[in-house]
């Protein structure tokens, strides 16, 4: 994982983003960080393959 998808999904974790419901928005989230929504979304996509990828290959 590359340390700006690191970023992305601590700061959206530590904020609330992925709380059912949310507390804060892709758009807040972006704007903290300095990026366009559509930036946040594929750093977040690509981080939570890579997330998932890592967590699934050392369970099987």
């Amino acid at each position: 994982m590359t340390e700006t998808q690191r970023e992305a999904l601590v700061l959206a974790y530590e904020r609330g983003y992925f709380d059912s419901p949310r507390k804060v928005s892709l758009e807040e989230v972006a704007e903290e960080l300095g990026i366009t929504q559509q930036s946040l979304s594929s750093r977040l996509r690509r981080g939570h393959r890579r997330l998932i990828g890592a967590t699934l290959a050392g369970s099987l």
